[in-house]
């Protein structure tokens, strides 16, 4: 899993988690990447929440379980603070 770079709309900051599955070839060679967007936190003044791209329901825990790590994200939001540019690598 990889946590993506923060995009800010108005208010609104939204992190995405994606899922990057790397096929290889012979000799170490890439034969095939394949990248699968999967949730999103949204992060408001307000508000926080998760949101899944299957259509299924996704809540804070859910997204947490996902991408661990956006649990520091989300504490320094509640907080006031930002990790404007941050980018996640989740294993």
């Amino acid at each position: 899993m990889r946590v993506g770079k923060e995009t800010v709309v108005g208010n609104r900051t939204i992190w995405p988690v994606i899922r990057i599955t790397i096929l290889w070839a012979s000799e170490n060679r890439v034969q095939a990447i394949q990248i699968t967007p999967l949730a999103a936190l949204i992060i408001e003044q307000e508000e926080q929440y998760a949101l899944s791209f299957d259509g299924g329901p996704m809540t804070i825990e859910d997204i947490l379980d996902l991408a661990p790590s956006l649990g520091d994200i989300l504490e320094q939001a509640r907080k006031g603070r930002s990790r404007k540019g941050s980018r996640i690598v989740v294993s």
